[in-house]
């Protein structure tokens, strides 16, 4: 599984709290404008396709076509700037206009990052193919009650590096 699939999914989201502990000077729920980031931690992780008919062609076991219907589901773990687990980023894809390119596909992603202090949500456009996946912060609860902004997560070698850009008030 290819880490940039967690993203879109993108989206990718987050461990907020601890991390918005640390870039917020100890105070997940300080006013103004901050920026969360976080790197996603491929051990631990999860990952499904539901192949929804018309069924797709599968190489090693991945499928290597979509359709429309089709179904990714993924988790994974989130870590702040100094290593530590700050939360998960759990969701669903799915596929809005099919390939026979698996990763020419284009999906509609929500995502729902779980983090101390509240949870934040994420909808999002992705197609696989792309390095980058962009975002809207579209709500979140407890801390992050009315959250809003945009989520962008960037893959290189491998490795996902996901940016909240929340707005002030």
């Amino acid at each position: 599984m290819r880490s940039r699939l967690m993203p879109v999914a993108v989206l990718a989201i987050a461990g907020f709290a601890t991390a918005a502990l640390v870039a917020s000077g100890g105070s997940a729920q300080a006013p103004g404008a901050r920026t969360l980031t976080f790197k996603e931690l491929n051990r631990g992780s999860t990952f499904n396709f539901v192949d929804n008919a018309p069924l797709s062609r599968k190489r090693h076991g991945f499928p290597v076509s979509s359709s429309p219907g089709d179904l990714i589901m993924f988790s994974t773990r989130l870590a702040d700037q100094a290593g530590k687990v700050a939360g998960t980023l759990e969701g669903t894809c799915t596929v809005v206009k099919g390939s026979r390119s698996f990763e020419q596909s284009q999906f509609i992603c929500n995502a729902v990052a779980s983090l101390t202090g509240g949870t934040m949500t994420l909808e999002a456009r992705a197609k696989f193919s792309e390095n980058t996946t962009t975002a809207a912060i579209t709500g979140g609860t407890g801390a992050y009650n009315g959250a809003r902004g945009t989520f962008k997560s960037v893959t290189r070698n491998d490795r996902s590096t996901d940016t909240f850009s929340l707005l002030a008030g």
